[in-house]
């Protein structure tokens, strides 16, 4: 019977949670939430999965209750404010063979290195949970087309610039192999908003993404958007990507429509078994944390140095999560 800790009871980690108690294989879950309210919401979740009888499920409110110090899996699905505490309990903690972290993983530039030293010293391997890569229409498009430098386009209804586009930097560097090399932030828009989460912040406005290879990525997030769409443009096709009807239109060079794949995007609470499983023969469903640290890195400096500019003074916390 695999171990399996989720740190986080939220609406993600019960999704997390979801996902895994489809496994026919008899797991032993240890969720860890201070709030008495997500434990029963998490638990409720578990108990409409069809088998979660196989299962064994402990509920916790804080790491040091939990008995076992062995784990196969760890997942932190907190918010970024604490993630990094909790992830250095958990190593000290505990024998852990594979984490999966969130994202935005740290508010606070200096947790990042200091993460690095603590999974290298405990040798875990972590891997950070944006999964576009993992979807099958993107391995379609990588293992079918050839990515060069690209011109690709993201733009949706106030859809959490701050928060979400490690998602989409991810994927281009994905279809690409090309690292994130700067994030120009002069078309934000001059203010920092509140996030529907308390005691975070989002933004609005334009980001461009550039890569070493010289792809570049716009994303855009304004209330007067409407639909979520994506183009990618290489230098044969052009893609069209529409996540909200599962279309994607593939045009050549003259504008021509060749094909439109359909597909499904999955839930969280799909994902996250295929994706444990895929880790478990050896495969890279997810980037590496060095990896999406050196992402993660590029995109938060460009955000605290446009903060520090918008409130004339020095920012040390990018509250995003």
């Amino acid at each position: 019977m695999k171990n399996i800790l989720l740190v986080g009871a939220g609406q993600l980690g019960s999704r997390h949670l979801q996902s895994l108690a489809v496994s026919r294989e008899c797991f032993n879950f240890s969720i860890v939430d201070p709030s008495e309210e997500s434990l029963n919401i998490t638990k409720a979740r578990f108990e409409e999965v069809e088998g979660h009888k196989n299962h064994k499920l402990s509920l916790f409110k804080c790491l040091y209750e939990v008995g076992n110090d062995c784990c196969d899996l760890v997942i932190v699905a907190t918010n970024s404010g604490v993630r990094f505490e909790v992830l250095k309990k958990a190593l000290t903690s505990f024998k852990i063979q594979n984490m999966i972290l969130e994202k935005v993983l740290f508010p606070r530039l200096d947790e990042y290195e200091r993460a690095k030293s603590l999974i290298n010293e405990k040798c875990v391997n972590v891997w950070v949970n944006t999964p576009r890569r993992f979807y099958e229409i993107n391995k379609f498009l990588k293992q079918n087309f050839e990515w060069k430098e690209i011109k690709a386009k993201y733009e949706n209804k106030s859809w959490g610039i701050g928060c979400n586009s490690i998602h989409f930097i991810d994927l281009i560097q994905y279809l690409t192999g090309s690292e994130l090399k700067e994030v120009n932030t002069n078309k934000l828009c001059r203010r920092i908003f509140e996030s529907k989460r308390s005691g975070y912040i989002e933004f609005e406005g334009i980001l461009e993404c550039k890569f070493k290879d010289g792809s570049i990525l716009e994303l855009n997030s304004s209330p007067e958007l409407k639909t979520g769409m994506m183009r990618i443009e290489t230098k044969d096709f052009v893609f069209v990507i529409n996540d909200s009807v599962g279309t994607c239109e593939i045009l050549d060079f003259r504008g021509k429509q060749v094909e439109v794949k359909s597909f499904n995007n999955p839930y969280q609470s799909q994902l996250t078994l295929p994706i444990f499983n895929a880790i478990l023969e050896g495969k890279k469903p997810l980037p590496t944390y060095n990896e999406s640290m050196k992402e993660h890195l590029v995109f938060l400096k460009s955000l605290q140095n446009f903060m520090s500019e918008v409130n004339g003074k020095h920012v040390e916390e990018i509250n995003v999560t």
